[in-house]
């Protein structure tokens, strides 16, 4: 039976390291950001789900089957002006929660981007002395190799950044003439249909 794989020391240091980021990062900063936490952490649980639909079973089966003197809200405007308003806010607290989701993940795309950069110029400064040692050795077919050349050239950022804004925009317009076509035709069809009998 093959050994489980262990985890160094390093690795472990590493997880723990990310964890207690992570931690710090999910504290709520402000008032705001605590109650809408608390909200949202509630509000997407069963027990939440439970007990509505608990209060509605018991508050449409009070003012359908009780006698009329009894029913407090027979017509249920405001059991729909409650849950209007419930709606309303909830709403406004789930988009509180996403707005700080976003910005955490926002932090963590720029960690990850600074990261990428770090591996590739390391990663290039290995590919440097691996052809000087290749040419101290006399391996000049391998330190001349095409492929290698290219890689060992240090990526030009803005220029990566500028062909992916480029393919980008070419996305955004093939998009949108695929939309523009779209309508156009459904005008077509909405103009060669044959229209109803007018009253």
């Amino acid at each position: 039976m093959p050994d489980k794989p262990t985890i160094t020391p390093h690795v472990r240091k590493n997880i723990e390291s990310i964890a207690q980021f992570e931690q710090e990062l999910q504290k709520p900063r402000t008032p705001a950001d605590r109650l809408s936490a608390a909200v949202c952490g509630f509000a997407g649980t069963a027990r939440f789900l439970s007990a509505h639909a608990a209060l509605f079973a018991f508050w449409l089966a009070s003012n359908h089957f009780l006698p009329e003197r009894l029913r407090f809200d027979p017509t249920l405007t405001y059991l729909q002006v409650w849950a209007g308003l419930e709606a309303l806010f909830l709403s406004g607290f789930v988009l509180m929660n996403q707005n700080r989701q976003g910005r955490l993940v926002e932090h963590w795309s720029h960690v990850s981007l600074q990261i990428g950069l770090l591996t590739e110029q390391e990663m290039t400064k290995v590919l440097q002395l691996q052809q000087k040692i290749c040419d101290y050795l006399g391996l000049r077919q391998t330190a001349s190799d095409p492929q290698l050349a290219q890689m060992v050239k240090p990526t030009d950022v803005e220029a990566l950044v500028a062909e992916v804004g480029k393919a980008r925009a070419a996305d955004e317009e093939l998009i949108a003439e695929m939309e523009g076509a779209v309508r156009a035709k459904e005008e077509r069809v909405a103009e060669t249909a044959p229209k109803g009998e007018e009253r």
